[in-house]
């Protein structure tokens, strides 16, 4: 994915500068409180030179942007060339950039102020594995939902499958896990397939489930993702995406990298998250915002 928004040179020091998603330059204590919710959906002109210590969020962690090239980095990198930059599905990022994008996905957990943590879901979700029952997969699920902010997803589930939703959701899980394949683990309940995932449970909400299930194994496939990377939101779309997935985080894994494959999907989502929440391609400098 390459990104031409020529014409963006620092007035101070001449040198090209790059773009960052409102939402993420927030965060910086520098610039965060010049800026409103509405430039959430903006690119906001940055010179990574000259803003340096502006492009950190409160707890010194490097904030992702857009460099002239397409390519997402951060102050850690170097401005332009290609060391050190990774790929995928043709977006392209630098392993700085994906780092800060891990720490920055838990600094949102931690303060999303929800009833359960991601490490707590997960532990719940291994107690599951441990002792199933229909009871169980029905807390959990819930859990799950409220987690991925989809408190609605699950009373419609509710609605649609009343008492017997529990008894559902604990044969698919357990089929899930067992599954031989991705395809087979996300695919819907269907005349050959009496333990699939819910009427009701699409794909990405399904796949939030099995990534707590199993978070070296699974990761989540959303609408960020499909969109931001053009991975379909059906089994056979999730299925590819966890190959492609499997494959860039056993390369990462070779090099010393240390987050299981859940945690490399979840920075993966917050730099694709920057191109796919602007509502244009307008870029717009700092004395706009």
């Amino acid at each position: 994915m390459t990104t031409d928004h020529t014409g963006s040179a620092c007035k101070q020091c001449s040198g090209p500068t790059s773009r960052i998603n409102g939402r993420t330059l927030r965060q910086s204590p520098a610039r965060g409180g010049l800026l409103k919710k509405a430039d959430d959906k903006r690119w906001i002109q940055v010179c990574p030179t000259c803003e340096r210590q502006d492009l950190f969020d409160d707890h010194q962690i490097a904030l992702p942007f857009q460099s002239l090239d397409g390519v997402m980095r951060t102050v850690q990198d170097d401005a332009t060339g290609a060391k050190g930059v990774l790929s995928m599905a043709g977006f392209s990022f630098t392993q700085h950039a994906l780092g800060s994008a891990v720490a920055l996905a838990n600094r949102e957990d931690d303060d999303a102020g929800s009833a359960r943590s991601t490490a707590q879901i997960e532990a719940e979700a291994q107690q599951y594995r441990l002792t199933p029952s229909h009871q169980s997969a029905l807390e959990l699920s819930d859990a799950i939902c409220q987690w991925g902010r989809g408190s609605r997803v699950f009373g419609n589930l509710h609605k649609r499958h009343g008492t017997t939703l529990g008894d559902k959701m604990n044969r698919w899980m357990r089929a899930a896990l067992a599954a031989d394949t991705d395809e087979a683990a996300i695919a819907p309940v269907s005349s050959t397939q009496e333990a699939g995932r819910p009427e009701g449970l699409g794909v990405s909400f399904g796949s939030k489930h099995l990534r707590m299930l199993d978070p070296d194994r699974f990761a989540v496939l959303d609408s960020v993702l499909s969109e931001g990377l053009g991975y379909a939101l059906n089994p056979k779309g999730y299925a590819l995406f966890m190959r492609h997935l499997r494959d860039f985080h056993q390369q990462l894994s070779a090099s010393g990298w240390g987050h299981s494959l859940a945690r490399t999907e979840s920075g993966l989502f917050v730099l694709v998250r920057q191109n796919v929440r602007v509502e244009s391609d307008q870029t717009v400098n700092p004395s706009e915002a």
